[in-house]
């Protein structure tokens, strides 16, 4: 018997159809006779606001059998869960910790607390139901699914759970997204350095945060669809490798993003620092493009995420007197596509990844490169046609070697 926490996201929870899935999940898994802890961010409207709670309704067992007191609140999914005849405690999550409280992101979330009241409803044999809490705006949506991944995290390394399961509306992790490059991947195994590079890239999966978390504590994760028992993606310590080769993972991909573009006659340096600090500030993660230096000018070209740019370019211009900011202008959108792997600056290098996409007839503005990742930044209508560039170039799809071109 295996203790395991499921994650489901609320936008794929929308809907009778999709609770009545993810209900199917937890019983499968309590069938099969592990313990099951569901950990579930609350619904937003489109409006942004949370969506208030259904009335309480008192239980037809007593707390010992239902596992719940009487008058609590009931979630959607463990009503769900008790359709299915087995018992479900509902519980509320740790404190909101996301921008609001401090920029960008706050502490992990406390979870000891928590895992004694989810140790107890286990101990009474029920499905522990775990609502995270909302921040107070749209603009704190990235850190309420930072907040709820890493508390389904922490939780689990709290109860010493065997895995931590992230149910999605996709299979696992892919080669590159399946929706733009259909002859994408499902990769089966992946290490918790490359799931943490992929989603730093772009990829959709798991905050940065939790995999680092997990990463730390040793905890296996497992990235699988929530509509169906597939195989998904297993993630864990690296397997030890026979020979040191360039190892290509998959394409990541960001879109929203835009260019800011700005003078000034003050040193370099310092002025460049001093931008960044006012982005920072404001949970904006900028990337310096490209930075032209004259005798007495300056020339600043930022790239910032789409939801801060305007938060951003207000403090700008509050600033111009005292920073000498000239020239300040929003360019084109923009966004960014990654090769991730190992080894990459050895194969397929730098200059090879720029060939992919200039055959594509990709523009692109600026490329950085490492051994863990090479990004270039793109057009936003173009980042499409870049991602199946590159994938087709690195032979990543299912019809390809999956391996380093030339090798």
């Amino acid at each position: 018997m295996a203790l395991i926490v499921q994650k489901y996201g609320a936008s794929w929870l929308l809907g009778a159809g999709r609770l009545r899935l993810a209900a199917d999940r937890v019983a499968a898994a309590r069938a099969a006779g592990h313990e099951v802890v569901v950990v579930v961010p609350a619904a937003r409207t489109r409006t942004s606001r949370p969506v208030a709670q259904p009335a309480p309704h008192p239980s037809s067992a007593p707390p010992s059998e239902a596992g719940t007191p009487p008058g609590s609140d009931r979630l959607p999914l463990a009503r769900a869960i008790e359709e299915r005849g087995l018992a479900a405690r509902p519980l509320p999550g740790p404190p909101y910790t996301g921008r609001a409280t401090t920029p960008p992101y706050g502490p992990a979330p406390d979870a000891d607390a928590l895992a004694h009241r989810v140790r107890q409803a286990l101990d009474l044999g029920a499905v522990a139901v775990v609502r995270c809490p909302h921040g107070p705006d749209r603009l704190t949506a990235a850190a309420d699914r930072d907040d709820a991944d890493t508390t389904a995290v922490a939780l689990a390394v709290a109860i010493k759970a065997d895995v931590c399961e992230f149910r999605t509306a996709v299979d696992g992790a892919h080669t590159a997204d399946p929706r733009i490059a259909p002859d994408a991947r499902l990769l089966p195994r992946l290490t918790y350095e490359h799931l943490r590079d992929l989603s730093a890239c772009g990829t959709p999966l798991l905050t940065v945060r939790s995999v680092e978390l997990a990463w730390r504590h040793g905890l296996p994760l497992h990235v699988r669809a929530a509509a169906h028992e597939g195989p998904g993606t297993l993630v864990g310590e690296e397997e030890r490798r026979t020979a040191e080769q360039p190892s290509l993972v998959g394409v990541a991909h960001r879109r929203a993003g835009r260019e800011v573009t700005m003078t000034t006659g003050h040193a370099p340096g310092p002025f460049t620092a001093q931008i960044l600090r006012i982005a920072t500030a404001l949970g904006a993660t900028a990337d310096v493009l490209t930075r032209d230096v004259a005798p007495a000018r300056t020339r600043l070209t930022l790239l910032l995420p789409e939801s801060r740019c305007r938060a951003v370019l207000a403090a700008l211009e509050r600033a111009r007197g005292r920073l000498d900011v000239r020239d300040l202008a929003c360019g084109p959108r923009t966004g960014r596509v990654s090769l991730v792997g190992s080894g990459l600056q050895q194969r397929p290098g730098t200059a090879a990844f720029c060939s992919a996409l200039a055959a594509a007839g990709i523009r692109f503005d600026a490329v950085t490169a490492s051994d863990a990742y090479l990004t270039a930044v793109c057009r936003a209508g173009q980042i499409d046609d870049a991602v199946r560039a590159v994938h087709a170039f690195c032979r990543l799809g299912t019809g390809g070697a999956g391996g380093a071109p030339g090798a």
